[in-house]
């Protein structure tokens, strides 16, 4: 004789499996959307640092300045290209768009080229041709007293 409300052994069984699957697929989701989802992206304040003095600025074309920086405790370089075209002055990364390649400045041919995958970009960083879906980032540029500075995201 069976009573309605009673639970065999075996249907609390099934049930506790039920419920150990449940909280592995919810475990197993959770860790996967913190892997789907991009990591916070912190908010960077922009901090100048001296590369050249002013009568060092190039008076027409582009000029490649080597920067070192502290970050973290860590010395970090950096290579960025002034440049003085059409009486604009103003700053380049030196990075590639598309995998992060280092580029130079060609005068005989007046690009910047890329020596990774033949990206090509002109005087004001715009691509020209190649791989890179971005041109060259600009970059702030201050000049105060005489001291030419350069904003990194830091």
């Amino acid at each position: 004789m069976k009573y309605a409300n009673v639970k065999t052994r075996r249907d609390f069984l099934r049930g506790f499996v039920k419920l150990g699957f449940a909280f592995l697929v919810l475990l197993f989701g959770s860790v996967s959307l913190r892997f789907l989802y991009p990591a916070r992206i912190r908010k960077r304040s922009i901090h100048f640092f001296y590369i050249l003095k002013e009568e060092e600025l190039p008076k027409q074309g582009v000029k490649k300045v080597n920067m070192s920086y502290e970050k973290d405790q860590k010395k970090l370089t950096a290579r960025i290209f002034v440049v003085n075209h059409s009486g604009r002055l103003y700053a380049l990364s030196s990075t590639c768009s598309h995998l992060g390649c280092l580029v130079d400045w060609s005068r005989h041919k007046e690009q910047f080229l890329c020596p990774c995958h033949g990206g090509k970009y002109d005087i004001e960083g715009r691509v020209i041709d190649g791989p890179p879906p971005l041109p060259l980032a600009k970059m702030p540029l201050q000049i105060e007293d005489g001291m030419v500075y350069i904003g990194l995201a830091i």
